[in-house]
């Protein structure tokens, strides 16, 4: 579909053009997200859970070792750098209590009344009655004393509001409107963390260098520049100690990831100015993000998933086991590549390559494969080595929302193994919902990439996406539905096409943030 038919289609006029203009959203990316809206997105289809043995490594102690051995010895020389995805507000966070202050519910009734059994209500009960245990607790006494308030005598009169007021809004302390990596997750001896210094704490470890320097890059949102990059200004030098410089970087999602939305009656759903509506596109808008960044070894791992320090050496041993696989695996694809460059590879030895394809990159070769010449196979199995490379760590299910680890099926029959989500899948199969639900690990987002290629050229990571993969789904604007479409996820249709290895990690590595009361359990206490 041309630029005209576009423009005729949705009824662009010249103000719409100018604002695509500005927003560096160009008529051909509309024109493929039109096609998504009128065709539909491509359906994931389940070959099988990956389990242990059967696409998810589980490596004994004496491969643990030999990795993070590895990863001691190789990274010196080489660039570490921990990516962070880190714009998410704190609101979900809060939802239990914003719904009780919305409400005008009764919190002290609440306390009293152990017959309340509603998800908020449980939820806010347990929030109050641990409201002491939370490490910014501190801080919202003393914003309350400011205003001649005293928390101490309003919880033993049962007096919660101003409290709430105090906790959510800009009154007191604002945590419903905080990115959250700016809330305090954990407290010391002599001092509070918010989750961006858990982050330096660990980068300081894991993701330095033999020179002691050591990157960490932050996707934030552009509203929470100043407090994001003020917060970490002023702490900073508490964690540059021994001698280990920690660099910085931030980075914002692209405006020109961004999609469109359409209305119920299939037109560009318009903000009420009259203008076209931008929503942001997921986490897979940070793959430009992601694709900017230049290091040799690339840490990914969630801005809430952070632990007390008396708890990271699970933590600190597996990051290096995951880096230590990296390495391996990819020592052993470039010198592949090279041979099959230098016209190394020959009948005696074509085996030993088609072996390592199968047995360790666990790649799926065809049966046509087998069937070709010996200058089609160096070829084919270039094209399939020369790719990114990605080592995530897998933990075993207990029942977190998210996706996992899957064998699914491509075109020509045949398999990859995938990252997936509920939201690809397709539920009303009775077949697909089982494979789904039979998963016995979880995605903890703990993934170590490597996205230079054999000649230390860095990759164009969007040319190994699946462009098909993104999510369609409803929402509301302004009382009206509307149609919206989020981009492929960074570790789903994202890096679809990349190398993958699944390594079972830890459980004690996983203990993300998602509500408020997630900081009151042991771990993070």
């Amino acid at each position: 579909m041309n630029n005209d038919l576009i423009i005729e289609k949705l009824s662009l006029t010249e103000n719409d053009l100018e604002q695509l203009k500005a927003h560096n959203v160009s008529i051909d990316s509309v024109a493929e997200q039109l096609k998504f809206f009128e065709n539909g997105i491509e359906t994931i289809e389940l070959e099988r859970a990956c389990t242990i043995n059967d696409g998810i490594i589980k490596l004994s102690d004496a491969a643990i070792n030999n990795f993070s051995q590895l990863f001691e010895n190789e990274i010196a020389g080489k660039t570490l750098c921990k990516f962070v995805p880190a714009s998410g507000a704190a609101t979900r966070m809060f939802k239990d209590l914003l719904f009780i202050y919305n409400n005008n519910v009764n919190v002290s009734e609440l306390l009293n009344d152990k017959t309340k059994a509603d998800t908020e209500i449980a939820e806010a009960v347990k929030t109050f009655a641990g409201l002491k245990k939370f490490s910014f607790y501190n801080d919202l006494k003393t914003a309350m004393e400011n205003d001649g308030f005293d928390i101490e005598n309003l919880i033993s009169l049962g007096d919660y509001n101003p409290i709430l007021e105090y906790l959510l809004f800009d009154k007191g302390l604002n945590l419903s409107n905080l990115p959250k990596g700016l809330i305090k997750f954990h407290s010391y001896d002599d001092k509070t963390r918010t989750a961006f210094e858990e982050h330096l704490t660990e980068a300081a470890v894991y993701a330095c260098n033999k020179n002691k320097q050591a990157n960490v890059h932050f996707t934030i949102s552009p509203e929470h520049f100043k407090s994001i990059s003020e917060h970490i200004n002023d702490v900073l030098n508490f964690y540059t100690t021994d001698g280990i410089e920690i660099n910085v970087e931030y980075s914002t999602q692209k405006n020109s990831t961004d999609t469109i939305a359409l209305d119920k009656n299939n037109k560009l759903a318009r903000d009420i100015d009259g203008k076209i509506l931008f929503r942001p596109s997921g986490h897979g808008a940070l793959l430009e993000n992601l694709n900017s960044t230049d290091a040799d070894i690339i840490f990914i791992k969630n801005i809430d998933n952070v632990l007390p320090d008396s708890l990271k050496e699970d933590t600190y041993t597996f990051k290096r086991v995951l880096g230590g696989a990296l390495i391996d695996i990819q020592t052993k694809t470039f010198n592949y590549l090279n041979k099959i460059e230098e016209d190394k590879i020959d009948d005696k030895n074509i085996n030993e390559l088609i072996n390592f394809a199968e047995d360790e990159l666990q790649l799926y070769l065809p049966e046509k494969f087998f069937a070709q010449d010996l200058e089609y196979q160096k070829k084919y199995l270039f094209d399939k080595l020369n790719r990114p490379i990605r080592i995530c760590g897998m933990v075993k299910n207990e029942g977190e929302p998210g996706g996992g680890p899957f064998w699914v099926k491509e075109q020509a029959g045949r398999v990859s193994k995938q990252i997936i989500e509920a939201a690809q899948i397709n539920f009303e199969s009775e077949s697909q919902k089982e494979i789904f639900e039979s998963s016995t690990h979880f995605n903890p987002v703990d993934i170590v990439c490597a996205v230079k290629n054999y000649k230390g050229i860095k990759f164009n990571l969007p040319d190994y996406r699946n462009p098909n993969l993104g999510i369609m789904g409803a929402k509301t604007y302004n009382g009206e539905s509307i149609r919206v479409l989020e981009l492929p996820g960074l570790w789903n249709g994202g890096m679809h096409n990349w190398i993958t290895l699944f390594l079972e990690v830890p459980l004690t590595t996983f203990n993300p943030v998602k509500k408020i009361n997630d900081l009151l359990k042991q771990a993070h206490q």
